[in-house]
Order: structure tokens, then sequence, then C-alpha cells
């Protein structure tokens, strides 16, 4: 299984979203404390967007949005958003955009053999974030395994008809920006 990389720090944070330190990936995941992460939708001219399939301990398997990435220590939420579009899909040149305000999101996921079986928990603030494609995707194989381009449509089809071939967060960013987004993707084909 990949992303079993460095265990980085990540900036952790208190209920109010103010920094108060650093800690490994596991330890904020076991020790379940708050942090602050990104989550990105790449769209292309076509209208479509790409889904990543990941290949790490949350969610393997499943289809995601584009790109996820936990913000370090010292980072605004906007340079973890252009890290993670060049460092996880090779896109250094994507200018990714706030689609949202800053909220909070809770997720529980199954944590596999890495956390001896324990759930991880991801009890952060964060905020969803959109570019055009700007350049092939290549994607980080430490963390997804593909991915896959589907038009807004047949991904409300594919979350009808089988809504466990998604994260959970998927599941609720595509609720939550589902509207603005299609506005957005029909601009570009247009």
């Amino acid at each position: 299984m990949a992303g079993r990389g460095e265990d980085r720090e990540i900036l952790i944070v208190d209920a109010e979203n103010q920094e108060v330190g650093a800690a490994t990936r596991r330890r904020m995941h076991i020790e379940k404390l708050v942090h602050r992460a990104i989550h990105g939708i790449v769209y292309d001219q076509s209208g479509r967007v790409y889904l990543s399939q990941r290949d790490d301990v949350v969610g393997q398997d499943q289809l995601d949005v584009s790109v996820t990435e936990h913000v370090w220590p010292g980072e605004s939420f906007d340079q973890t958003a252009r890290r993670a579009w060049s460092l996880r899909l090779a896109q250094p040149d994507a200018k990714p955009t706030p689609l949202t305000e800053i909220f909070h999101d809770y997720d529980v996921h199954p944590g596999g053999e890495d956390y001896e079986g324990r759930e991880i928990v991801d009890d952060r603030f964060m905020q969803i974030y959109v570019a055009p494609l700007s350049g092939p995707i290549t994607f980080d194989t430490r963390v997804y395994k593909g991915g896959e381009w589907r038009s807004p449509a047949e991904v409300d089809a594919l979350v009808a008809e089988a809504p466990e071939r998604f994260t959970s967060h998927f599941l609720k960013d595509w609720a939550r920006v589902r509207k603005q987004l299609e506005v957005i993707v029909e601009r570009a084909a247009s």
C-alpha cells in the first residue's frame, strides 16, 4: 500500500482554528488532533472533473476529489493548495482558487494495518479549491493509483448507483460544491 512515506509534521490548531503546534500525520490521526487541510478539484475544457483513485490508508481504492493535502506549519491554505497541485498532480502552473470559505469537517476512516486496526480521525478546518487543467496530470503514486475524468452528471449518477466507490469526504464535498462547480465547468466547456 502506498502512503507510507515520510510522516511529515502537520499544523495543529485548536477548536477555534488557532495554531497550537505541529504533529506527525500518524499522531494527528490517532490522537484526533484538529488540523487544517485542503481538497481540490481539477476540471478540463470539456467540462469534466478529475476523480483520483486513492492508494493510501484513507479511502484505499475509492474515488476522491482530484487532490487532498494537509497544511504544513508556516503555510496558508492557498500555499497548501498550490503545493498540492504541483506535488500530487504535477500541475506546477495551476492557480487554484477557493471554492468555499473555511469550514469545519469531521470524518472517521478505517485505519487498516498501518494503524494497527485503529480508526483514523480527520477533525479539520478545511477549504475546497478548484483550478482548470494546466497540463498533463501525473498523479503522485504514494497517494493515488489512478484517476478518471467524469462530467458532473456522470459523477452524480455514479454517486447514486455506488456511493461506496467514493471516500466519505468526497460525498460531503460533492454535495457542498456541486452547484457551483457545474457553473464553472459549463463555462469551461462553452
